[in-house]
């Protein structure tokens, strides 16, 4: 928490209004969380990664707030698997930076626009771990650490399609400004 706001909180109205978004344009939506006060892990059966893959969905949202003891830092990004292509990344950012008004990371990239970026690589693997855990068995889900193969390795490693997964962090909830907006 920081700036009078809980992450926890703000991600599930973001979800919330995303899924609305979404539903506009004729797209079914799972949320992971029924409400802002469930907390659901992420690894095992019955967390979020194992609904995902249970609702057979093909694209999973992850949503966050950044935070940094640099207050100064401010700005949306998103990233996305290292071993797929920007475009689904690139076409979600570019329209909610239009539709909210929202500022891209200042942080420079390369070979995307500014706010885009693949995951960064651990053991040869995406480094983040919703991406790689989402991926099934051709980003290695269920397989990185005694984590993941205990949690996942019942639902992800051997599955043959896994979802293609954006880490939208919208936000810095220790800048002011973008706490405000």
């Amino acid at each position: 928490s920081a700036n009078g706001l809980v992450e926890a909180e703000e991600t599930y109205k973001m979800a919330v209004l995303l899924k609305a978004e979404f539903e506009k344009y004729g797209l079914k939506v799972v949320l992971a969380r029924e409400d802002d006060e469930t907390v659901i892990d992420s690894y095992g059966v019955g967390g979020r990664l194992n609904k995902a893959y249970s609702s057979k969905a093909k694209y999973y949202i992850e949503v966050q707030l950044n935070g940094n003891s640099n207050a100064t830092l401010r700005g949306s990004r998103v990233y996305y698997s290292s071993f797929s292509s920007n475009r689904l990344a690139t076409t979600v950012f570019k329209s909610l930076m239009e539709i909210t008004g929202f500022v891209p990371s200042s942080q420079s990239t390369s070979g995307n626009i500014k706010g885009v970026y693949a995951s960064s690589r651990d053991k040869g693997l995406d480094a983040r771990p919703t991406i790689r855990e989402s991926g099934g068995r051709i980003l290695a889900a269920g397989t990185y650490s005694d984590l993941s193969r205990e949690g996942n390795a019942s639902f992800a490693a051997e599955a043959s399609l896994g979802l293609q997964t954006l880490t939208l962090e919208y936000g810095y909830i220790t800048n002011a400004a973008d706490a405000n907006f």
